[in-house]
């Protein structure tokens, strides 16, 4: 086996660091967006308590309704007004 090879058919070591950098780079990224938007991880928090308590068959189904009806910007403002 070639010594550049990293196990992956014909993927360079190099290809595969520009890879683990790329990924690096997104995950901060994406950390950061999340800090700056605190209302991601309360909408996903309410969607998930919901699942759970309802435990629908079709959790696709449930998932598009419950995210095309719920008013999520008036959940999170009443969670703000009540934390302050």
């Amino acid at each position: 086996m070639n010594p550049d090879h990293v196990g992956i058919k014909d993927l360079l070591r190099i290809h595969k660091e520009k890879m683990d950098q790329i990924k690096f780079n997104t995950r901060i990224d994406n950390e950061r967006y999340l800090r700056e938007h605190p209302e991601i991880e309360f909408i996903i928090e309410n969607f998930l308590v919901k699942l759970l308590q309802d435990r629908p068959l079709n959790t696709l189904t449930y998932a598009g309704e419950y995210f095309n009806k719920t008013d999520f910007r008036s959940l999170y403002e009443s969670k703000m007004k009540q934390t302050k």
